[in-house]
């Protein structure tokens, strides 16, 4: 059986998930909120035959001046990269 494949990178903007770039091309206007959500493309993926292999968070260290000399550090994935595939025709 062969394959095709599609990636898809979710960027954390404000209260959701949204999807930041398809198949390495930049979504329009997603940094307004006017991208799907991570749920919503799931689901059309899902009914479109495709199926999530993999997903990979990227992580952004966050610091911040706990007292007088000291930072403390957090990893926060702010980045969700997901790779889909479906069977060809």
């Amino acid at each position: 059986m062969q394959w095709e494949y599609q990636q898809a990178v979710f960027t954390w903007l404000e209260e959701s998930w949204r999807l930041h770039y398809f198949n390495n091309e930049e979504v329009r206007n997603w940094d307004q909120g006017q991208s799907p959500t991570l749920t919503d493309f799931l689901n059309q993926q899902g009914r479109n035959g495709w199926e999530l292999i993999s997903a990979i968070p990227e992580y952004e260290l966050q610091k911040r001046t706990v007292g007088p000399g000291y930072i403390a550090g957090s990893h926060l994935a702010n980045t969700m990269r997901m790779f889909f595939k479906r069977p060809l025709p």
